[in-house]
């Protein structure tokens, strides 16, 4: 227990770290926000209606996969969820933000803590396979930096092997000695074990995820856009995938420093200069905050709020 509260706190400090650098940064490089400063309202609106699409395409993707596993959401709870989920994303590092979201499926719908960590760990290599996949086949396709094809086909071959040596070990090492690992392998084969209820119904939610991913593609290139920026086609795309990627590991709450280093990095790499990628770091950030903390707190208290409601006419899940 005290292990996880360091690493936590190291966590937020690493964070406040992250932040205290880009503070430096904006006060003595002002010349890199000329740009960011310069946008005009209907730049900012198409920006915010970009981000406000990935949002919703995330929260589509929960709905089909909550149908997957028998749950019918109205449009005020897979929507509301999403926002709260990545709300509290933004203020819990590892990933936590997803314990309000578990919470509330378990009062209401007596979804079990351990099918829905089990769904998430499938559901996290599921991620990062479609993203480093896209990513290498647009890298080969474009023609770009070898760098970054190499760096996205590590990444690849990293989710692939680890897979396969999770599937061997929870088939032939049951019971193996170290707890964490232990615990790890039985959830990723719990969660695997829950898609292949419905293969129809796991082939929509791997389509929406393509949707979501094409989502976030399309949000980054108007953050280009919007400053106005000449970036090559494939930039975009490329650097949304690298950031979503990073996700994964979250060493930061809200992945803070993390992602945005990750867009200047990418971006120097595939060409962007580097006080285009900063400025276009900057907008993204901005302009999803202020669509997440609006749609988070709106949803956290529609929600939540009548939570100790009953649902009619709910059977509890066929386990």
């Amino acid at each position: 227990m005290k292990a996880d509260g360091a690493r936590r706190y190291l966590r937020y400090a690493l964070a406040a770290v992250l932040f205290a650098g880009c503070a430096v940064l904006v006060y003595r490089r002002r010349d890199l926000f000329a740009s960011v400063a310069n946008l005009s309202a209907a730049t900012i609106a198409v920006i915010l209606c970009s981000k406000f699409a990935v949002q919703q395409a995330t929260a589509y993707r929960f709905k089909l996969l909550a149908k997957l596993f028998g749950m019918e959401l109205t449009p005020r709870e897979w929507m509301g969820l999403t926002a709260v989920t990545i709300l509290y994303g933004r203020l819990l590092p590892a990933r936590l933000g997803v314990l309000p979201r578990a919470y509330y499926l378990k009062k209401k719908y007596d979804f079990d803590y351990a099918s829905y960590v089990s769904l998430f760990a499938s559901l996290t290599v599921v991620d990062m396979f479609l993203c480093a996949s896209v990513a290498t086949v647009v890298c080969i396709l474009t023609g770009v930096d070898a760098v970054v094809t190499r760096l996205f086909a590590a990444a690849l071959g990293f989710t692939v092997l680890g897979s396969v040596a999770l599937v061997a070990a929870a088939r032939y090492w049951p019971a193996l000695r170290w707890q964490r690992l232990n615990r790890a392998v039985t959830r990723f084969r719990a969660g695997f074990a829950l898609y292949a209820r419905d293969r129809k119904g796991a082939a929509r939610v791997l389509v929406a995820t393509l949707v979501a991913v094409l989502a976030r593609a399309f949000a980054m290139w108007t953050c280009f856009w919007g400053i106005a920026a000449d970036v090559p086609l494939a930039a975009p795309l490329l650097i949304s995938l690298g950031a979503q990627l990073t996700l994964v590991v979250s060493l930061t709450p809200g992945n803070f420093g993390v992602t945005e280093a990750t867009i200047i990095g990418l971006g120097t790499l595939l060409g962007v200069p580097l006080e285009v990628g900063v400025s276009a770091a900057t907008v993204s950030r901005l302009s999803s905050l202020l669509v997440q903390v609006v749609l988070g707190l709106f949803y956290s208290q529609l929600l939540f709020g009548s939570i100790s409601r009953p649902v009619p006419n709910q059977e509890p899940l066929d386990r």
